[in-house]
């Protein structure tokens, strides 16, 4: 017990303790479990010096990808209050003396709270924002993380998820629509390929979703809006994920279209089946943007969504996709109808929604606009760090 108290009033020292150091003429931008093309991003402006924490396993994995940067090994507790994650953050700040640290999740963001008390020269904090749920004045974990008035910049990954920062009290300055990178997708099975593993006809119009299927992903108004198209003998559904969900497990084993369901649960590579899939269907209650939304359309996919959240920001209605009204069967069922019916307009709208992918949401311009947030704040809270 003694040596657990002695331990504890050392990290407590050490956090209240901070060794001085000059600060060269450069922006110093300090990220958290970040992706490794912002890195890339940021080193390539030769005013700006980057550093970055991340596991063990993920420094070895990006340093064998030629990631530069200065890395920063950082144990990602599993407690927000976590003295030994916040203790080896501090140290790289104390190392590094970032004007800005971005945190990019929960704990990392808490554990930059812990990280940067007492500090003469705290840098200024950024988060990031991927759902749009409320914040809850009276939870003690979001005084830790978004509503921590240390933070002072949040990248909101849709329009929709800003609303609801702003609608929980923070400030409208402070929130940067940031919106989010397609990841790298490479299929390589071909969809006949694909067809024929899953056991489907090759002549089949494929429905397909890719989501841990959860209630709020609204995967019920997905099968129902096939049930009520069954007289499309060739409609077939494909669900990548694992089923959450008693309704879509319900679904799946007794409907009439049962042996037109293809529940294939978790699959590490996931978007490997979307060139299987005519349409992408996201039918949310519920959604800030959606990956697997993003990694469809890279593909090719023609995408059908409903309005929830930040879903008509990635597909324009009659642009890019079909939208409907989120909890809509009838309205999903009649989308999928027309766009059975005509194949021509479902090239257009997957080719257009294929080209805003790679003009909009490609990592390129993604970093961008995260580095245009980093200048922002900077420039309103501590402008002689821009040079």
């Amino acid at each position: 017990m003694r040596r657990i108290v002695r331990a504890t009033i050392n990290a407590l020292f050490y956090l209240l303790s901070e060794p001085s150091r000059t600060r060269p003429n450069v922006m110093r931008i300090m990220l958290s479990t970040p992706i490794p093309e912002l890195i890339e991003h940021l080193e390539a402006d030769p005013q700006m010096q980057v550093s970055w924490l991340a596991t063990r396993d993920q420094v070895e994995r990006y340093r064998a990808m030629g990631v530069g940067g200065q890395s920063y090994e950082y144990t990602v507790g599993r407690a927000k209050c976590d003295p030994r994650s916040a203790m080896e953050m501090r140290r790289a700040i104390q190392e590094e003396k970032p004007d800005l640290l971005h945190a990019f999740y929960g704990r990392a963001m808490s554990h930059s709270v812990l990280a940067t008390s007492a500090m003469r020269q705290r840098p200024l904090l950024v988060s990031f924002r991927g759902i749009t749920s409320r914040l809850h004045r009276f939870d003690p974990s979001d005084w830790l993380t978004y509503l921590n008035p240390r933070f002072v910049g949040h990248a909101c990954e849709s329009n929709a998820v800003r609303d609801a920062m702003v609608a929980s009290g923070i400030a409208a300055e402070r929130c940067y629509v940031t919106y989010n990178r397609v990841p790298p997708v490479q299929p390589k099975v071909t969809r006949e390929e694909l067809l024929s593993r899953l056991g489907v006809p090759p002549s089949a119009f494929v429905i397909g979703t890719v989501a841990t299927m959860r209630p709020v992903k609204g995967i019920d108004v997905l099968l129902n809006a096939a049930i009520e198209c069954s007289d499309l003998d060739d409609v077939h559904v494909l669900l990548v994920g694992s089923v959450k969900d008693k309704r879509v497990e319900q679904l799946i084993q007794n409907s009439e279209m049962s042996s037109r369901i293809h529940a294939i649960g978790y699959h590490a590579n996931a978007p490997e089946f979307l060139p299987a899939m005519n349409l992408f269907v996201m039918p949310s209650r519920q959604e800030a943007l959606c990956l697997a939304l993003l990694e469809a359309i890279s593909c090719g996919v023609c995408p059908v969504v409903s309005d929830a959240g930040g879903l008509p920001e990635v597909v324009r209605h009659e642009v890019d996709g079909l939208v409907f009204q989120k909890e809509d069967v009838a309205g999903l069922a009649a989308a999928i109808r027309r766009l059975h019916h005509d194949r021509t307009l479902i090239e257009r709208l997957a080719c257009s929604a294929k080209q805003r992918s790679e003009e909009f949401f490609s990592a390129e311009r993604w970093c961008e606009r995260v580095e245009k947030m980093y200048r922002s704040v900077l420039a309103k809270h501590r402008p002689g760090a821009l040079g």
